[in-house]
């Protein structure tokens, strides 16, 4: 049951509970997955009772091999079970999923405002830098043009092959022999 839970406890959003007619929700667990997931056998068209010990649901999958098996997966768990009970429970719990989500958004915005400043401090080290050379630059004398040595004539001059006309090593001039 842990790998089936593993692959489709992300489609249930939480566990619905009602305690003394009030309804609110919980992290759904492993170990409430009887009261979120069911398993409907179709030949028989009736569903599983969830609550079968580990021999039990064992002896019940050999039994049931080659059945097409539906599992169903609730979105808030089988403690909702009729239309009235769902909204009832919408409206109950509708206002704290909302303000889940404002608390989520503002501590979010916490944690960007957080990574602002964290990029702040280096960006005002860097436009401090660039100032402080630009300063440098700005103070350079450039050097006179007295001082500055012309490397072309200390080059030496050497003989072109590269560009040469090419001539074959051996004559194009071919005598043909006629023998008779």
């Amino acid at each position: 049951m842990e790998a089936v839970w593993e692959k489709f406890s992300p489609n249930i959003k939480k566990q619905a509970v009602k305690t003394d007619g009030i309804w609110s929700v919980e992290d759904p667990q492993f170990s409430e997955w009887a009261k979120l997931l069911q398993f409907k056998v179709k030949k028989k068209k009736r569903v599983v009772d969830s609550t079968k010990p580990a021999q039990a649901w064992n002896q019940w999958i050999v039994a049931n091999k080659g059945t097409t098996v539906t599992l169903m997966v609730y979105e808030y768990g089988m403690a909702i079970a009729t239309a009235k009970d769902r909204d009832d429970f919408m409206k109950a719990v509708v206002l704290d999923c909302v303000r889940a989500s404002i608390g989520d958004c503002q501590q979010l915005r916490r944690y960007l405002e957080s990574a602002g400043r964290y990029l702040d401090d280096p960006e005002q080290r860097l436009v401090a830098r660039e100032a402080i050379i630009e300063g440098i630059i700005r103070d350079l004398v450039p050097p006179f043009p007295s001082t500055i040595i012309d490397p072309m004539p200390l080059i030496e001059n050497i003989e072109d092959t590269e560009h040469a006309e090419y001539e074959p090593p051996y004559s194009s001039k071919f005598s043909i022999i006629s023998q008779v």
